[in-house]
């Protein structure tokens, strides 16, 4: 049986279905587990010292880490982890570590 449908509707057909495959491709990926610190006040900024403090908190306490890094407002750090099991331990850790000074939020 012969395609009755022209040339460029099924062309069309395609793209879209190619651009819906690209569009949802994100969400097969699960999403890194991380930590985000921010400062109590809306003042208080996230330095160097406390990104170190709590890095070796979590060497001390053999949660692996990947990327650590403080946004450009200065306000917040993001600790990216590798294992979603270690993420409440952690949370725990770096509470107790950095004290009621900071907020150690849970963050994807």
């Amino acid at each position: 049986m012969l395609n009755r449908y022209s040339l460029w509707k099924n062309l069309l057909i395609l793209c879209v279905a190619l651009f819906g495959l690209y569009y949802a491709a994100p969400n097969l990926y699960a999403p890194d587990p991380a930590l985000q610190i921010g400062g109590a006040s809306g003042s208080q900024s996230v330095d160097d010292q406390v990104l170190m403090r709590a890095s070796e908190a979590l060497q001390a306490a053999d949660i692996e880490y990947f990327g650590e890094k403080i946004e450009p407002s200065g306000k917040t750090a993001l600790i990216r982890l590798l294992r979603r099991d270690d993420q409440l331990r952690a949370q725990a850790i770096l509470g107790r570590e950095l004290g009621d000074a900071y907020i150690v939020a849970l963050n994807l």
